[in-house]
């Protein structure tokens, strides 16, 4: 009875199949819950993700300006670009290095992978 009285407040189009002896009142019910059901997305790994990132930061700096072999390695121009080219593959190793010890640790946890935020955290 319950589903019924849900089906006829929610749904009333539905509830005149139920009516016309079309649709059972279980199978009124239960098309009125998967069409009020959110439609899932589909969640990537968060191990692919780092790696996506840090493609899509690699083909970023390949864009940027790059050493001036015309002017001295110590000019200023020089310099920042090999500051940023540094600090760019720490970031590149750092973050695989985070991630592959991630898959490690949940593999041999037991846990699979945990769907993580930015920073990485482990289990205690």
């Amino acid at each position: 009875m319950y589903y019924l009285l849900a089906v006829y407040r929610n749904r009333p189009d539905i509830f005149q199949i139920v009516l016309d002896g079309q649709y059972s009142i279980n199978k009124a019910y239960t098309q009125m819950k998967s069409d009020e059901a959110p439609e899932e997305e589909p969640t990537e790994e968060p191990i692919a993700v780092e790696r996506k990132k840090v493609e899509e930061l690699k083909e970023k700096e390949s864009g940027l300006p790059q050493i001036d072999e015309s002017q001295p390695t110590h000019e200023l121009k020089n310099r920042i670009v090999q500051m940023r080219k540094k600090a760019l593959s720490i970031t590149n190793e750092k973050s695989l290095e985070i991630s592959g010890q991630m898959t490690e640790v949940m593999t041999y946890m037991g846990y699979g992978y945990i769907f993580m935020s930015e920073t990485p955290k482990f289990p205690r």
